[in-house]
């Protein structure tokens, strides 16, 4: 599918694009997400990438990988990144200031109709979707 080679490229093009313009220079984080079964955490960890990726002068950068193509489209970036497990970057995501405003608390089981809702609902709150048994949910803002 076209989509699946446009989002990556424009992704690539906006991060080369700030980075060439910006003094600061931060750290590009990389999270991989290929061997990760879990969906709660796959989504938790894309929404914290979008919520670092507004404004990378806050705490730099993020780039999931979620198949073995993502690696293709991270080679384009000429930029050495940093890797983070999952957990980090969650943990990094809902610390630092200015990135996460908190997290919203739902039950992947009996709320799976509405997570599109619910991710929709912590893009616009600055918040991460994190799951009622996650460990991160007793150490973070609500």
């Amino acid at each position: 599918h076209i989509g699946q080679h446009v989002l990556p490229l424009l992704f690539s093009l906006a991060l080369a694009q700030s980075h060439a313009s910006g003094p600061k220079h931060l750290p590009l984080m990389v999270v991989n997400l290929t061997s990760v079964p879990s969906p709660q955490l796959r989504i938790a960890v894309q929404t914290c990438a979008g919520l670092f990726n507004r404004n990378e002068s806050i705490a730099g950068s993020a780039y999931t990988l979620m198949s073995d193509r993502d690696s293709d489209w991270l080679s384009a970036i000429d930029e050495t990144p940093t890797s983070v497990s999952p957990t980090d970057f969650l943990h990094t995501c809902l610390v630092t200031s200015g990135v996460a405003k908190g997290y919203i608390r739902y039950n992947y089981t009996g709320q799976r109709r509405v997570i599109p809702n619910i991710i929709t609902l912590a893009a616009v709150l600055d918040a991460v979707p994190l799951e009622d048994t996650d460990p991160l949910v007793s150490g973070a803002e609500l």
